[in-house]
């Protein structure tokens, strides 16, 4: 599809305004700003240039502990009040340790900045480093290695191939290090290593928000620039030693799916000899794998069903050559992984021999630029951009070098670039093989009480921070933006937000289609949302789904009991919007149906749940559901069965899609840069298109628990178990005691700073990873609470959980514990705000009725007014554990009691 001939692939590359500033201390710390006067954030990321390839030898997860260990205090902050401070202040703290450097990231009200920096500045130069730190760290990181490694086949298969695909070069080394160096690991060594290279001149800042440069500068010389810069070791770059060479390697795990890698070995932006090669293999992955209308998809995927799904991704963000990879699913009725690579290679050859069309070529770059924009409408992902040009050695200003030079790149570039590097000699693959599928012993565990816990968390300290002396933590900071709400002339609810500034626009819509509608045949509701983007009218799905790339816009589909849910994001521009918003009605009102398209979507679900049937871990989900509610709608798989799939004919589809979705039976959300006359008539012109006569979908029966506790565990092989606690709340959104609720979530798991994750994961070291999720279902509310266990200590940890409930039911949150709650909720609030993605979704979750023009005042109303006393009392009348249900899944072992706390957490 052509361009609208008033769009120009330049005009995606806009301006930053202001531009991006940059200074250097004269301790040797960068410095970089990117100010955004839309945003009322600032995102912080101090960029250590040190990562897992700078490792020793012998001392793989060394700058991974180090990580973990910045937040174990400091001289200002004790242990756990990184965190805990960030959070009373609205926002939020993370680290990560990448191959190229160590990032620690914090976003929070821009207001609020000083104190992020004052934080990250004490810890560059006076962490604490302790022997009970080093403890904790060493032990987080050996809980994540065995949540995301050991019970994770396809990363297994995933680090094998890394190892394969990079050879001698310091990428090559595993992503969660070698167990038996962590085990070996002392404390002094990491104290070496923070020595050695956490100085400001081996740093970069990046902030991005809205705060001027004046302020900034004299912050970051307040904070950082007392601390002197420092020798800092020559290490060579992460290079190659051997030629290259064609590999292959077969990996075969239990839980592991038919499948395959392969990369080729290239150069990154950093190493290529040119902009314009870095360009060409950005393109590559687009033309090859990624998207409907891709090569390998188009044919190996939709047509041919050799491949279940497949992607590709290059990452030319790095100091070293890089990997340009293929990761797809084999189809085993179709042949093996072996077979499925042969028919990848004679695709990989026709690229080779035939340069693109230059209407595809066009497309794809639409598509690359496009998603380029995205990366600059928030500012955690232009911080996020801006840290991975300064890790990689280059300076954030070729950011716009290499997509200019994306723009001139012609199709025998693309050929040439396909010939050069995806080349027998470079290539490395992978064959993933499924592998072809005794009760342990019950032991009575010690009741436990409230007094063998912690309590309530411990209040944020802001007594040493000098920056947090004026800052009233009680005042919520209210989104500047307003919902604006009416319904259309044809009886849709319309929930849209104003955004300025953003270029791209997001339009959700939420049918009452979800599976709750499926009657007698479960899956109907699934499968006609699944079907919509098989065509229409004269465009077939590939065809569709080029045109759509072609102009920028993407479409996301999503089912669930209560709704369908369609979601388009597109350009704000008039042609492009305009053409976006066609292809998406015909889509929505007018698709195609065919019988053939319709026949290869019914047999891909048909797949799909096989594989989940036979997957516990694929079904956790359902079996909660089943249990929680055995006589509803919501106790069936929202997908179906594969016998009621197979007996879906299309006209039953068609027949569900008449009758489903109407404008009657819709609520829309959308945010944009829009004004108010152009979102109504955007949303008449689709609405109009939609089915008429036909009356809205009746809402689904109330969902009644069990009065009693079930407990169900699945057998599943591995060193991890999953466990997730649901308890079902007698409480709808419009209830008063519905964000007390919300609260209740938050203290009990939902944050880094909750009861759950100070109990199991801090105090205990019991896991890596504890969440809550509050779920509001049209017709049920329950509590979800998930976590990962070494086996041995499943039914312990259970009863741990359960007490730490009961503990907050009998004794309720301390007034600390209240406000840093409503701060990380308000702060969360301003997050979504600055966010067009997330604001559409959490305004589409809320439905158009609930997000009315005062909702979001109202609901920072009630949390502000929200006493320790209502929560608990909240938490007494709708915590019910003795009905909740607990499912495991997981190997069952001999159960153990709890570890012995160490005499200080006593």
């Amino acid at each position: 599809m052509a361009l609208p001939p008033t769009v120009s692939l330049s005009s995606l590359i806009p301006a930053a305004k202001p531009p991006l500033q940059h200074f250097v201390l004269g301790n040797g710390l960068n410095v970089y700003l990117q100010e955004d006067p839309r945003s009322p954030l600032a995102c912080v990321q101090l960029c250590y240039h040190v990562g897992a390839s700078h490792d020793p030898l012998g001392h793989t997860n060394l700058a991974h502990l180090l990580e973990h260990m910045l937040f174990e205090g400091s001289a200002k902050l004790a242990p756990g009040q990184f965190s805990r401070v960030i959070g009373r202040l609205g926002g939020v703290a993370n680290a990560s340790t990448q191959d190229d450097g160590t990032l620690y990231e914090v976003t929070l009200p821009a207001a609020r900045l000083e104190v992020a920096l004052e934080i990250l500045g004490d810890t560059m130069a006076n962490a604490s480093l302790t022997a009970d730190g080093f403890e904790r760290a060493v032990k987080a990181i050996n809980d994540e290695r065995r949540l995301k490694f050991d019970n994770d086949p396809e990363q297994q298969a995933f680090e094998h191939h890394k190892r394969l695909a990079h050879g001698s070069s310091p990428y090559a080394a595993p992503s969660f290090g070698d167990v038996v160096d962590l085990h070996y690991m002392k404390p002094d060594t990491v104290r070496t290593w923070y020595r050695t290279w956490y100085h400001p001149n081996n740093a970069t800042l990046v902030v991005v928000g809205n705060v001027d440069r004046a302020r900034l500068q004299g912050w970051v010389e307040r904070h950082f620039g007392a601390w002197g810069a420092a020798a800092l070791p020559a290490l060579p770059g992460p290079g190659q030693t051997a030629s290259h060479q064609a590999r292959q390697q077969a990996i075969t795990l239990p839980g592991l799916r038919d499948g395959l890698y392969l990369s080729f070995n290239v150069p990154s932006l950093a190493t290529a000899e040119s902009t314009a090669t870095a360009a060409a293999l950005m393109l590559l992955p687009e033309l090859l794998a990624n998207g409907a209308d891709s090569m390998l998809y188009a044919s190996l995927v939709r047509e041919r069903q050799v491949l279940t799904g497949i992607e590709a991704f290059y990452d030319h963000l790095t100091r070293g050559d890089t990997l340009l990879t293929l990761y797809a699913y084999s189809n085993p009725d179709k042949g093996t992984p072996q077979q499925a690579i042969e028919q990848i290679r004679h695709i990989l050859d026709a690229v080779r021999q035939t340069p693109p069309s230059a209407q595809t070529l066009d497309a794809l770059k639409f598509r690359l630029l496009t998603e380029q924009l995205k990366a600059r409408d928030t500012a955690h992902k232009q911080a996020e951009s801006i840290a991975a040009y300064a890790l990689s050695g280059l300076k954030p200003e070729v950011h716009d070098q290499i997509l200019q030079a994306l723009i001139a790149l012609t199709a025998e570039d693309i050929q040439l670039a396909a010939q050069r590097f995806l080349a027998d000699e470079r290539m490395a693959v992978t064959h993933m093989l499924a592998p072809p599928g005794a009760a342990a012993e019950e032991s009575e565990l010690p009741p436990l009480t409230c007094a063998d816990l912690a309590g309530p968390l411990a209040a944020a300290d802001f007594s040493t921070l000098q920056s947090a002396a004026s800052i009233d933590t009680r005042h919520l900071l209210a989104p500047a933006q307003s919902v604006q709400a009416w319904n259309t002339a044809n009886g849709s609810r319309v929930a849209f937000i104003a955004r300025q500034g953003s270029p791209l626009f997001e339009l959700r819509l939420r049918f009452n289609a979800g599976a709750c509608q499926d009657g007698d045949a479960p899956g109907l509701a699934a499968l006609t949302l699944y079907a919509l983007d098989q065509g229409i009218e004269s465009l077939d799905a590939q065809g569709l789904a080029a045109r759509l790339s072609g102009i920028g816009a993407s479409v996301q589909r999503d089912i669930s009991h209560d709704h369908a849910r369609i979601g388009l994001s597109a350009h704000c521009a008039a042609p492009l919007r305009e053409a976006a918003l066609e292809l998406f009605t015909a889509m929505v009102a007018r698709p195609a149906l065919e019988a053939a398209a319709y026949s290869g979507i019914q047999a891909r679900v048909l797949r799909y749940l096989q594989r989940r049937e036979s997957s516990p871990a694929q079904r956790i989900d359902v079996e909660m559901l089943s249990c929680l509610f055995p006589q509803h709608a919501y106790g069936r798989d929202y997908s179906g069965t594969s016998v009621s799939v197979a007996g879906i004919d299309v006209d039953k589809v068609r027949a569900f899609h008449q009758r489903a979705y109407t404008a009657a039976n819709l609520e829309i959300t959308l945010v944009g840069d829009l004004s108010l006359t152009e979102a109504r008539q955007m949303l008449d012109t689709l609405t109009q298109a939609l089915p008429g006569n036909h009356p809205a979908l009746p809402p689904p029966q109330p969902a009644i628990p069990l009065e009693e506790a079930i407990a169900v565990h699945l057998e599943q092989s591995g060193s991890n178990c999953e466990v997730t606690l649901a308890l079902p709340l007698d409480v709808k959104r419009s209830d008063a005691e519905y964000t007390a609720m919300v609260v209740t979530h938050e203290l009990l798991g939902a944050g880094y700073e909750s009861r759950l994750v100070a109990e199991l994961r801090e105090r205990r070291n019991l896991t890596y990873s504890v969440d809550s999720h509050l779920r509001t279902y049209r017709a049920a509310t329950f509590l979800y609470i998930s976590w990962d266990i070494d086996p041995a200590y499943l039914d312990a940890s259970v009863e741990l959980v359960k007490q730490v409930i009961q503990c907050f039911i009998e004794h309720g949150p301390s007034q600390d514990e209240l406000e840093l709650a409503v701060n990380q909720l308000g702060g969360g609030l301003l997050r979504a705000f600055s966010d067009n993605n997330a604001l559409a979704s959490q305004l589409a979750d809320l439905g158009a009725d609930t997000a009315t023009t005062d909702h979001h005042a109202v609901y920072l109303q009630q949390l502000a007014q929200l006493t320790p006393s209502t929560v608990q009392a909240a938490a007494r009348r709708l915590l019910a554990i003795e009905r909740c249900v607990c499912l495991s899944i997981g190997p069952r072992t001999e159960q153990k009691a709890l570890p012995t706390l160490a005499a200080i957490d006593q």
